[in-house]
């Protein structure tokens, strides 16, 4: 629900890709599912290994769980991290459930095996 309160609307995905409208510009971006990271007990969060459809240089990282799990992994100044905590604070007292994202932009790797 919150995405689609920002604009994002999940239309399909397939094995190998997912389909997001864009309702501002009322596109659909095509994402390139390259690697899927299940939610689990140890880890705590899910992540997706993903690239825009036919761009082949960039690749991202995206990760969503609870905010204990994902900040403490996020580079953010104090100030901001005060901020996020406060208002993550605030969605809990009016009874809210929250997920935290993350995203980083990272470098193609090569694997031999």
């Amino acid at each position: 629900m919150g995405a689609k309160n920002m604009g994002f609307v999940f239309e399909n995905k397939t094995t190998d890709t997912i389909e997001v409208r864009n309702e501002y510009s009322n596109e659909v971006e095509i994402w390139e599912l390259l690697l899927e990271i299940p939610f689990d007990s140890t880890r705590k969060r899910m992540s997706v290994i993903v690239r825009p459809k036919g761009d082949s240089e960039t690749i991202i990282v995206m990760t969503k769980g609870a905010d204990n799990i994902i900040i403490p992994r996020c580079k953010i100044n104090s100030a901001n991290k005060n901020k996020i905590k406060s208002q993550l604070y605030n969605f809990s007292c009016d009874g809210l459930r929250t997920l935290v994202l993350g995203q980083k932009n990272i470098e193609k790797v090569m694997i031999i095996v």
